[in-house]
C-alpha cells in the first residue's frame, strides 16, 4: 500500500447532515441547495485526495451528523419487516435498523456523486474515519454500518485483497475518537441537553429495543418542521417571538390549526418518553451501556476511570425531567396562562366582586410573569457555550493538543490554554430562512492538522465555493 507506513493527517468535518431534503409525502424538499452541497464536497475531497501535507495520506474524520437519518421523512411499503407504528405511518420510517437500510438507500440514491468521490478517496489510500452524532444514530446497528461500508466498498470498484483494505479503512466510531498527545474528536450532543442520550453506547428505547430513543430535537423535526411549509429547521435556535409571529402571519389560519395540533401530539409524545426512561427498564440500559464501555478499545488507552469521567461530562436529556421538557417546548407558557384563566374563572365562579376578580387576575399574571422569567433564565437552546466548557474539562482529562466537536453549526477556534486549543469545525449545509429573507451560508469549516511528531500543528480551514480551494477561516 503507498501509505502504508506513513502516520496520517487528521482532516475534520462536522455536521454535513446527507439526506436532509429527503421529505417524501411532505411536497418539495425544504433544502433548495442539494446540488450546491454536492458540488462543494466533491470538490473538497478531490483537492485533499490530491493534495498532501508532508507527504503523508489523509485520515478523513467526519465528527458526526454525516447522515441525517433522524429528519428525513421516508414512506417505504413493502422495503420493511419491523411494521411501522401509527406514528411511524404518520411522519416516516422510524429508527428500527431495516428502517435504517432504507433511508440510507435514499441518501446513496439522492447524493450519489458525494459517495462516489468518497469512496474515491479511500480506494487512493486515504482512510474514513465515522463518528456517532445525534442525526444519525442509527449508526448504531451494525447492519447500518455494514451496509454503508459495503457500498462504499461496490462505488470503489475494488475486489479481493483490495477490497479487505479498503474495509480495514473505513471505520465507525460509537463515541470519541482519540490519538493520544494530539487530538480528540467528538460530536458534541452529549453537552446538549436537547440531543443528548442517557447512554451514548446503547442509545436503545426502554420500552423497545429494536428502536432509538427519541430526544426532543428529533420530535421537533418530526412533528413540526418537516410537515410544516416555510418553516426552516433553524427556527428553534434562532427565531424570536415576533418571527414566529411573521410567521404565522403566512401560513393561514387552516394551517395554523394543524400546526397547532401536531405541536400538542408532539408534546404528548414526549410526556409519554419522561415517563418511560425510568425504572428497571433504565437500569438496564445502563448496565449494558457500562459493559459496552469496559469492552471499547479506548479502555485500554485512557482507562475505565477515564472514560467514567469523560461519560459523566454530558447533560442529562430533557426528557429525563418533565419541567425541562415543558421548558424546552414551551408548554410552560401554556401551562401557565392556563393557571391565570382558571384563577379568574374560579373567582368569578364564587361570585367576588369585580375588584376581587381583577385582583385574582392581576395577582396571578404577576406570578406567570414571574415564574416565566425564572425559566426563560434556564431555557438554553444554543449548546455552544456548554460545548465551550466541556471542551476544557475534557482537557484536563485526556493527552490532546486539540479537542476538536461539530454539532452546534458555530465554527470557533478557543485556546484552552498555551498548548491546547478547542475547535468546533461547524457545519457544511446551508439553513433555510422564511420568505423574503436569504439562507444562511454554511461556512463549511474543517480542520486540518499537520501530525508531524514535535510540531504538531493545526488550521481551521473554509472552503470557497466560487474558487473551489480551501482558505484560512476567518471569524
Amino acid at each position: 500500500m503507498r501509505y502504508r507506513h506513513l502516520r496520517p493527517n487528521p482532516l475534520i468535518i462536522s455536521d454535513i447532515h446527507l439526506g436532509r431534503d429527503v421529505l417524501e409525502g411532505h411536497g418539495a424538499g425544504l433544502v433548495r441547495h442539494v446540488a450546491q452541497l454536492d458540488h462543494d464536497l466533491t470538490a473538497f475531497l478531490e483537492h485533499y485526495a490530491l493534495n498532501l501535507l508532508g507527504g503523508r495520506p489523509w485520515r478523513l474524520i467526519v465528527a458526526g451528523d454525516m447522515i441525517e437519518f433522524i429528519g428525513m421523512a421516508v414512506r417505504a411499503e413493502g422495503q420493511i419487516t419491523t411494521p411501522p407504528t401509527e406514528e411511524e405511518r404518520v411522519h416516516g420510517l422510524g429508527s428500527a435498523p431495516d428502517h435504517a437500510l432504507v433511508k440510507l438507500a435514499r441518501v446513496f440514491d439522492r447524493h450519489g456523486t458525494v459517495m462516489e468521490r468518497l469512496a474515491s478517496f479511500v480506494r487512493a489510500g486515504h482512510s474514513l474515519v465515522i463518528l456517532r452524532g445525534n442525526h444519525d444514530v442509527d449508526l448504531f446497528w451494525d447492519e447500518v454500518q455494514t451496509d454503508l461500508r459495503e457500498r462504499l466498498v461496490a462505488l470503489a470498484g475494488v475486489e479481493g485483497s483490495d477490497a479487505d483494505a479498503f474495509r480495514m479503512r473505513v471505520t465507525f466510531v460509537p463515541w470519541f475518537y482519540y490519538e493520544p498527545g494530539l487530538v480528540y474528536v467528538e460530536h458534541g450532543h452529549q453537552y446538549d441537553g436537547l440531543c443528548s442520550f442517557d447512554f451514548q453506547l446503547y442509545p436503545v428505547r426502554p420500552d423497545d429495543p429494536r428502536r432509538l430513543v427519541d430526544d426532543v430535537s428529533t420530535m421537533a423535526l418530526r412533528y413540526l418542521v418537516n410537515p410544516t411549509p416555510r418553516l426552516p429547521r433553524e427556527c428553534g435556535e434562532r427565531w424570536s417571538a415576533l418571527d414566529y409571529l411573521r410567521w404565522v402571519r403566512t401560513i393561514g389560519l387552516g394551517e395554523l390549526a394543524r400546526f397547532t395540533r401536531r405541536y400538542f401530539q408532539m408534546s404528548t409524545r414526549l410526556v409519554q418518553l419522561w415517563w418511560a426512561a425510568r425504572g428497571a427498564r433504565l437500569r438496564a440500559l445502563r448496565e449494558e451501556h457500562l459493559r459496552r464501555m469496559k469492552a471499547l478499545p479506548l479502555a485500554g488507552v485512557v482507562g475505565e476511570a477515564t472514560l467514567r469521567a469523560i461519560d459523566a461530562l454530558k447533560s442529562a436529556p430533557l426528557t429525563r425531567s418533565l419541567l425541562r421538557t415543558m421548558q424546552a417546548v414551551f408548554l410552560d407558557r401554556f401551562a401557565l396562562g392556563l393557571a391565570v384563566v382558571v384563577a379568574t374563572l374560579i373567582a368569578i365562579a364564587v361570585g367576588a366582586p369585580a375588584w376581587a376578580v381583577g385582583a385574582v387576575a392581576g395577582a396571578a399574571l404577576v406570578v406567570a410573569v414571574a415564574v416565566l422569567w425564572a425559566s426563560a433564565r434556564q431555557r438554553t437552546l444554543d449548546a455552544t457555550a456548554s460545548l465551550r466548557r466541556a471542551a476544557g474539562k475534557l482537557a484536563q482529562r485526556v493527552k490532546a493538543r486539540f479537542i476538536v466537536m461539530g454539532h452546534t453549526h458555530h465554527p470557533m477556534r478557543v485556546a484552552l490554554d498555551e498548548e491546547r486549543w478547542y475547535f468546533n469545525v461547524g457545519n457544511w449545509t446551508h439553513e433555510e430562512r422564511s420568505a423574503g429573507l436569504p439562507p444562511i451560508r454554511a461556512p463549511m469549516t474543517h480542520l486540518v492538522i499537520n501530525a508531524q511528531p514535535g510540531s504538531a500543528s493545526a488550521e481551521l480551514r473554509s472552503w470557497s465555493s466560487t474558487d473551489s480551494i480551501p482558505r484560512p477561516f476567518r471569524e
